[in-house]
C-alpha cells in the first residue's frame, strides 16, 4: 500500500510540473521551406484570468544563411476575428554568433513572442505562421516549437 501511495505521489508531482503548459507544438516545414507552406497551431483556452506567455522554439541549422527569420504570423480568435502581423525573430546578432545553443550543426533559438498577455476569450485559437521571406524557398529551419504557458513572473 506504502509503494502504491509513493507511486502516486511522484505521478503527482511529475504532472503539477508541467501544469503551467497549456499547450506545446512542434511543427517541421519542408526543406527548404517553401512561401506557400503555412504551419498551423491549435489550443484551446479556457481560462481568461491568467496571464500567458507564448514562446517559439526555433530549430535551424547552422548554416541558415541569414540572421533573422521572418514570418508573418495569423492569430485566429475563437469568434471569428483575426490579426495578421510580420515578425522578425532574431536568431543570430550583428557579428553572425547564433542567439540559441548549437550542437552537431543544430541549433534552438528560444524567443518570447508574447509575455504576460491575457486571452480575451475563451474558445479554440489558432496560430498560422508562414515564412516571409524573399526567397520562395527558405533552406535550414528545421522546426518552429510553440509553447503557451501560465504566466509566473520569472
Amino acid at each position: 500500500m506504502k509503494s502504491i501511495l509513493s507511486l502516486l505521489g511522484i505521478a503527482l508531482t511529475v504532472l503539477s510540473c508541467n501544469s503551467d503548459v497549456l499547450y506545446e507544438q512542434e511543427e517541421r516545414p519542408g526543406n527548404p521551406w517553401k512561401s506557400d507552406q503555412i504551419l498551423t497551431y491549435k489550443y484551446e483556452v479556457t481560462d481568461t484570468i491568467h496571464p500567458y506567455d507564448i514562446v517559439l522554439k526555433v530549430h535551424h541549422s547552422d548554416t541558415f544563411a541569414y540572421e533573422n527569420l521572418y514570418v508573418k504570423i495569423a492569430t485566429f480568435f475563437p469568434k471569428g476575428d483575426s490579426i495578421v502581423s510580420p515578425l522578425s525573430l532574431e536568431l543570430a546578432d550583428d557579428q553572425g554568433n547564433w542567439q540559441g545553443k548549437c550542437k552537431s550543426g543544430n541549433c534552438e533559438t528560444t524567443i518570447v513572442m508574447s509575455q504576460a498577455a491575457y486571452y480575451p476569450q475563451t474558445g479554440i485559437y489558432k496560430l498560422q505562421l508562414e515564412q516571409f521571406s524573399r526567397e520562395d524557398e527558405l533552406p535550414g529551419i528545421e522546426s518552429i516549437q510553440i509553447i503557451v504557458r501560465k504566466h509566473t513572473g520569472k
